[in-house]
């Protein structure tokens, strides 16, 4: 289509391959750039799903962090997974969407650990922003855990689950290890304390993308796997 936009490329970000996806029906539109969760959780696979309007309006960009999806390459390093070298990967990005696309600012939309990461962006550049948007914005990660803790227990006992008060008995309390994270995020799920989608649906629809090659796949669920066990030294809860 005259005047549109379509691509998927590596423009080198610090050194390492790191994907993005640009699509939109006009490239003048604003850009609307997303910030994914996770760690790991890449979303490159799914935007013909989500962005079908918003690409009448934008020019929407998805990015694979690094570790996540296609730019989880192997021989990477994961302690380079911090939030000063994500932080340094987006700022480059940005600059980069901005010269190509010659504009002067963007939207910025972070879902989960992209609301952390996307939070302290606009704090640190706010000229570089028309505005920021969060979905389920973390605030107190610590707490979080507490809260789902609490709350399953009050619902496994309601429905005289003894295995799952079990399987909650035998996680760390507070749930802060990735592997106890994890679990404690499966029995949330199990009850409905999570998407309102489930992940096979995700997966089907996660398939069906050109952008993705077997491979990919494969990254994308070591990358999922890996979540933020790496980034968070002595913090080893993840977000999604």
């Amino acid at each position: 289509m005259p005047g549109s936009i379509a691509v998927l490329t590596d423009p080198g970000i610090n050194g390492m391959k790191q994907w993005i996806s640009i699509r939109g029906k006009d490239r003048s539109n604003p850009i609307l750039f997303w910030l994914h969760g996770g760690p790991g959780f890449a979303q490159m696979s799914m935007p013909h799903y989500l962005d079908a309007e918003l690409e009448e309006e934008y020019v929407v960009v998805h990015w694979d962090q690094r570790g996540a999806g296609k730019s989880n390459q192997s021989g990477f390093s994961e302690e380079s997974m911090t939030i000063e070298q994500f932080k340094a990967d987006t700022i480059v990005l940005i600059n980069y969407l901005l010269e190509q696309l010659v504009q002067e600012k963007i939207y910025l939309f972070g879902h989960s650990w992209g609301t952390q990461l996307g939070i302290e962006l606009v704090n640190e550049y706010p000229k570089k922003f028309h505005a920021y948007i969060s979905e389920s914005q973390v605030v107190n990660n610590a707490r979080a855990v507490e809260i789902v803790t609490a709350w399953l227990q009050h619902a496994m006992k309601l429905n005289n689950d003894e295995k799952g008060l079990e399987q909650l008995a035998a996680l760390k309390n507070p749930a802060y290890d990735h592997s106890d994270y994890h679990e404690l995020a499966q029995l949330a799920i199990s009850y409905g304390g999570n998407y309102d989608i489930s992940f096979l649906q995700l997966a089907l629809i996660s398939f069906k993308a050109h952008e993705y090659t077997f491979l990919d796949y494969y990254r994308l669920l070591d990358g999922m796997n890996r979540g933020g066990r790496a980034h968070s030294p002595g913090r080893h809860y993840d977000t999604i």
